[in-house]
């Protein structure tokens, strides 16, 4: 057992893996007892991290008037992932971990290879903080004529509508409705120039 899991550690494989479970000849169920699991044995890898620098921090606005902030990082191969942005979440999140362009951070892959942060490596000396969209300005009933301040939100809005779940417009997707906002095709949620 300790060599074929030596080998299956250390060899190379085609394909990324992150757990590793061997089973032996399993015995027949009517002489399997609790705690008797040893013809089984799995082994979970530990993830890797790797380092990046935050080339920026970018705030989106959802359909319902959350922000999330988003850090735009140095790209850096991850697995089998090229990984270029990270969602911190909430604004409190992103002021308690206290992130702005030019730290070095551990990014890493939660489940399913989604880029996570993992920790502060290295704060740089001068502190020069983004400035956020307000929160009290974006609430679920706002943003539904097209302006500038309103851009994300309504296009959040509008990609949700095209969505199979709710209106289910095929072929239709955000870069179908960033190109019509940005051609003046539409002013409103519920209308449009033309």
């Amino acid at each position: 057992m300790a060599r074929w899991q030596e080998r299956c550690f250390n060899a190379p494989l085609p394909f990324v893996r992150r757990r590793l479970v061997h089973q032996a000849m399993r015995p027949a169920g009517d002489s399997c007892m609790p705690g008797e699991g040893d013809w089984a044995a799995a082994w979970k890898f530990q993830p890797p991290n790797v380092t990046s620098e935050v080339r920026s921090v970018g705030f989106n606005v959802g359909r319902t008037g959350n922000i999330a902030v988003v850090l735009h990082l140095q790209p850096v191969q991850l697995d089998d992932k090229t990984v270029r942005r990270v969602s911190m979440g909430s604004l409190q999140r992103w002021r308690c971990w206290d992130v702005i362009a030019g730290d070095q951070m551990a990014i890493g892959l939660a489940e399913q290879g989604i880029p996570r942060l993992e920790r502060v490596i290295w704060r740089v000396g001068e502190r020069s903080y983004p400035q956020p969209p307000d929160p009290a300005s974006f609430t679920p009933l706002t943003c539904f004529d097209f302006t500038p301040p309103c851009h994300q939100q309504l296009l959040s809005r509008l990609s949700w509508l095209s969505q199979k779940a709710v209106l289910n417009i095929a072929g239709v997707q955000r870069s179908t409705w960033l190109r019509l906002m940005d051609q003046g095709a539409i002013s409103h949620l519920f209308s449009s120039r033309g």
